[in-house]
């Protein structure tokens, strides 16, 4: 266990080094769901979801039109996270055809995360706790947040001349 940011939370669920590579208008949202993980399961999918649109909210101008999947998809276009990552692993020797396709399987990847992320929201996350929730899947999607955070953080940071919390090149 360790306390961060006013917030106790299982080193096996978050680690504090992760907190470094995610937002900060996400990391609070990221600690609640670590924190709730112990005695409420579904509070804590619907934290580790509100972390990543605290972060859409910002990026997508329509939002509140969308689904989860369809903010975070959006959110990675418009920063040109797969566009950007694929000039870095060029950049660092790759093959333009091992890059390119690196970067359409990651897509996917991100897309069918959302998709669950999504998915597990509506059907186990209750800001109440009143929902039931397959702690495992509870630690999936804070891990998962963590990750799609971690991800567009590294491009804004990037874009914005700071560091990511990932080390010099990312």
């Amino acid at each position: 266990w360790s306390f961060q940011e006013g917030h106790l939370i299982p080193l096996e669920l978050l680690d504090p080094g992760e907190l470094t590579g995610v937002p900060p208008e996400a990391r609070s949202d990221l600690l609640k769901a670590a924190e709730r993980f112990s005695h409420d399961p579904s509070g804590a999918v619907t934290s580790a979801c509100a972390a990543i649109d605290s972060i859409t909210g910002t990026l997508v101008p329509d939002a509140k039109l969308l689904n989860f999947q369809q903010k975070v998809n959006r959110a990675f276009e418009k920063l040109k996270v797969y566009d950007f990552l694929q000039s870095e692993l060029i950049g660092i020797g790759w093959e333009e055809k091992d890059a390119k396709k690196f970067c359409k399987n990651l897509k996917g990847a991100v897309s069918q995360t959302a998709y669950v992320l999504q998915t597990l929201r509506r059907e186990m996350g209750d800001v109440h706790g009143s929902k039931a929730a397959l702690p495992r899947l509870a630690i999936f999607a804070v891990k998962w947040a963590t990750i799609l955070a971690s991800l567009l953080h590294w491009k804004i940071s990037e874009a914005n001349g700071e560091e990511s919390g990932f080390g010099q090149n990312g």
